[in-house]
């Protein structure tokens, strides 16, 4: 019988798991430094832009993201560099 390492999460986050059983998950300085943003344009998009993923936790002072939302964001993301434009 497999015991899952995370039982009281897993039920209301059906994500696909590595292989150890842990799943991939960014907090801010992860997301900044994935978008090639700094860590204050990353809180922008996180807070104000309608197609950023909503975090899984917040854990104290920081939000967490699963780490596949924040890649298709990246993919969806209409980046227009040089321009900040949030919440479009």
């Amino acid at each position: 019988m497999t015991t899952d390492p995370i039982p009281a999460v897993s039920k209301y986050l059906p994500v696909e798991r590595n292989a150890d059983g842990t799943i991939d998950l960014m907090g801010i300085r992860e997301v900044a430094d994935f978008l090639d943003v700094a860590r204050s344009r990353a809180s922008d998009l996180a807070t104000l832009h309608s197609m950023f993923p909503k975090p899984v936790a917040n854990l104290g002072a920081t939000r967490v993201w699963l780490a596949s939302d924040v890649r298709e964001f990246k993919r969806v993301w209409p980046r227009k560099p040089g321009v900040s434009v949030v919440g479009k």
